[in-house]
């Protein structure tokens, strides 16, 4: 968990502060009581459910490729790493999520963390993903685009 606690007090520094990943914002002056009850807070949130899977998968297979969650890469079907950026990656497990489901742009952006962008940021990324994701000659067949609506994914997906 992580709390900014810093001199900058204005709105937009907060959301600032909590869309690059805070999970709480303080701004000076504060009461050391209250920086106390956020630590706490903040911790009670972060410990984990009793009602969590023991352990996660490490990797996801879908159609020939392997998602490597660890080292936030793909290996190709020529068994190759093929690394993914922060973006690429989000927006990957996002469509690992939800395979088969039309995903529209604004939803896209959201899960890779931005929200107030323009559509045309989640068609760059998701070409980039293709780009990664084709094999030799062959386009990536597996990132369906469904027009006026968004993405889906289509392929078959097992975890490891």
């Amino acid at each position: 968990p992580i709390i900014m606690v810093t001199a900058r007090g204005s709105t937009a520094d907060k959301i600032r502060g909590l869309e690059l990943g805070a999970d709480d914002y303080l701004s000076k002056p504060f009461d050391p009581k209250e920086l106390i009850a956020r630590v706490r807070t903040v911790l009670r949130r972060a410990k984990p459910s009793p009602f969590r899977l023991k352990s996660a998968p490490r990797t996801i297979r879908f159609d020939d490729w392997t998602l490597d969650i660890e080292r936030r890469a793909v290996i190709s079907p020529a068994n190759r790493l093929v690394s993914l950026s922060a973006v690429e990656f989000k927006l990957l497990m996002t469509f690992l999520q939800h395979v088969g489901e039309p995903i529209s742009r604004p939803a896209l952006l959201e899960h890779m963390g931005e929200p107030d962008s323009q559509d045309r940021l989640a068609d760059l990324q998701v070409s980039r993903l293709r780009s990664k994701l084709k094999t030799g000659n062959r386009r990536c067949g597996f990132i369906k685009t469904i027009r006026h609506v968004g993405y889906k994914f289509d392929a078959k997906v097992l975890p490891q």
